[in-house]
């Protein structure tokens, strides 16, 4: 089945990964419209500049968002922070719909992993390891997607590096690795029994 419906699968990713990124980059433009400085909203910055070297600009040294806010007026501040609970909104109801969709995909298609699938085209090709890492994971469909991510995995329909990067956010993004440090097959162990 795979196989057969690519062209829709296809289709369906590329939506859901272009409105993962949209809503999350809306955060970003209130940032930049209001002048809060994040890594974000300054690496945003810079890409829209051309600059080629993100570091140019230290972000850890950025003041607190709380700290920026602080020094706003009043009415202005409360139209940020109305904005930004909206934007949240919109991020919450997005990745809800968008982990239905993957598990319905997981269940009815298997993982369809950029690397490990056969594609009839690379044009068809679409990752969607990014969309899998905004999902809530303590949800039931996030419990559901986690045990068949597991099963795809065993099945070699899902390369490591997808594994690792999708176990790394369900684990709470602990380091800065993507999940490199991951053990994957302790991940399979300790979920068996659930």
């Amino acid at each position: 089945m795979f196989k057969r419906d690519q062209v829709s699968i296809s289709n369906e990713l590329k939506v859901m990964v272009f409105t993962d990124q949209a809503v999350r980059k809306q955060n970003t433009v209130l940032e930049r419209e209001y002048k809060i400085r994040t890594p974000s909203s300054v690496w945003d910055s810079l890409i829209v500049t051309g600059a080629k070297d993100l570091n140019v600009i230290d972000v850890s040294k950025l003041p607190s968002v709380s700290s920026q806010l602080q020094k706003m007026p009043m009415e202005v501040k409360k139209q940020f922070e109305k904005k930004v609970k909206e934007s949240e909104k919109l991020v919450f109801i997005t990745d809800s719909i968008h982990a239905n969709k993957i598990y319905k995909i997981l269940q009815k298609y298997g993982y369809p992993s950029y690397y490990f699938r056969t594609w009839k085209s690379d044009s068809l090709k679409q990752g969607i390891t990014s969309v899998l890492t905004h999902i809530n994971h303590q949800s039931i469909v996030g419990k559901k997607i986690k045990r068949l991510m597991l099963k795809e995995y065993q099945a070699r329909r899902v390369s490591d590096e997808e594994m690792k990067h999708y176990l790394w956010d369900v684990d709470g993004r602990k380091d800065g690795s993507f999940g490199k440090n991951i053990d994957v097959n302790k991940w399979i162990k300790n979920n068996s029994s659930e």
